[in-house]
C-alpha cells in the first residue's frame, strides 16, 4: 500500500510503500510491515525534490523550524541482488538559518551482502553514527551502476533537542497522518504508529 506522507510529521518522497503485500525477498526484521522503495527509474514516478532514483525522509515544511531537527541512529536494509552486494549511500541534511537552504553535514556508504535466496532473506541492521540534528536523509542504492529495489525495518529516529521548551514548540504541529496525494481507496489512514518506524522522544 502507497507509503502515508507526513507520516507522524516526518515526509516520504515518491516511491515509498508500505508491505506486505506482495510478497517479496525479504521479511521483517520486527513486527508485520517493512518499508520498499522503488526508484524513479524503475517505477517511472519522478519526486522534483530529490535526485533521481533516490529516497528522502524529511521533517518537511518544518525544516526551517529549530525543534524539529532529528537523529537518525539505526535502520535494517536489504536490496534486490542475488550476487552483487548493495551499496547504500546515505546523506544527512541540516537546514542552515542563514541561507535558508539544508546543507550536507553526514555521509555514509554501507556494503550490504545480497542474499541469493528467492525468500526468507534477513535484513541486515545498521547502526548510525554522526547523523544528528538533521532535517532529512537522502538514501541512494546502486548495485554494480544500477538503481535497485530496496526494503528496509526499524526505522530508529528520534528528536535531537527533547526539552520541554522544544516539545511545546513541537506539539504547536499537528502530529498527522493522511493519505499520499492522489491516492485513493477505501483503506482509511492509520492513526497508530506503523511498526517499521521506531521512534524515540
Amino acid at each position: 500500500m502507497p507509503m502515508l506522507s507526513p507520516h507522524h510529521r516526518f515526509y516520504f518522497s515518491q516511491g515509498f510503500s508500505v508491505l506486505p503485500p506482495p510478497p517479496t525477498p525479504f521479511v521483517p526484521s520486527s513486527g508485520n510491515l517493512m518499508l520498499q522503495f522503488t526508484p524513479s527509474s524503475i517505477s517511472n514516478l519522478s519526486d522534483p525534490s530529490v535526485p533521481r532514483d533516490t529516497a528522502r525522509i524529511s521533517v518537511g515544511p518544518q525544516a526551517s523550524s529549530e525543534c524539529f531537527s532529528f537523529n537518525l541512529n539505526g535502520f535494517s536494509l536489504g536490496c534486490d541482488s542475488k550476487d552483487s552486494p548493495c551499496a547504500f549511500n546515505f546523506t544527512g541534511l541540516r537546514f542552515d538559518q542563514q541561507s535558508q537552504q539544508e546543507k550536507e553535514v553526514a555521509w555514509l556508504t554501507v556494503d550490504i551482502s545480497a542474499c541469493p535466496a528467492a525468500d526468507n532473506c534477513e535484513l541486515v541492521p545498521v547502526v548510525f553514527k554522526g547523523f544528528d540534528n538533521l532535517t532529512s536523509v537522502q538514501v541512494a542504492l546502486k548495485v554494480g551502476e544500477k538503481a535497485k529495489v530496496w526494503w528496509a525495518d526499524d526505522l530508529a529516529l528520534g528528536w535531537s533537542d527533547n526539552q520541554c521548551e522544544k516539545a511545546i514548540c513541537r506539539s504547536k504541529v499537528r502530529d498527522s497522518v493522511r493519505k499520499r496525494d492522489g491516492f485513493t481507496g477505501s483503506r482509511k489512514p492509520r492513526s497508530r504508529l506503523l511498526d517499521f518506524a521506531l521512534f524515540r522522544g
